[in-house]
């Protein structure tokens, strides 16, 4: 059962884990804008997910149905380089500009 999405006011249920690449993991890191409580950079514990809406269409490989659920199931799997650019903030900022 996935577990809830770190991103700071999401509900949503997260699947897609920290990448084990150190490189790929701090930009993650960066990109979710969140600070322990003593002001440096989060870091994610081995549980810590977040949920498929922060990613791009272009950030997931090509799906494929799964031959063993039998009913065609769609899994939807991250592109290596991959890194989370959907948030809740990023929309507030985009449209902020745009009502003149």
């Amino acid at each position: 059962m996935p577990s809830c999405c770190v991103v700071p006011g999401c509900s949503g249920r997260g699947s897609y884990r920290f990448p084990s690449n150190k490189n790929i993991c701090l930009k993650w890191r960066i990109a979710l804008c969140r600070e322990d409580d003593n002001g440096s950079l989060w870091r994610p514990s081995l549980n810590s997910v977040l949920c498929g809406k922060h990613f791009k269409p272009e950030d997931f490989r090509v799906p494929r149905q799964t031959q063993a659920s039998g009913r065609g199931k769609v899994y939807r799997h991250l592109k290596q380089n991959a890194v989370p650019s959907l948030f809740p903030w990023s929309k507030a900022l985009h449209t902020y500009g745009s009502k003149k």
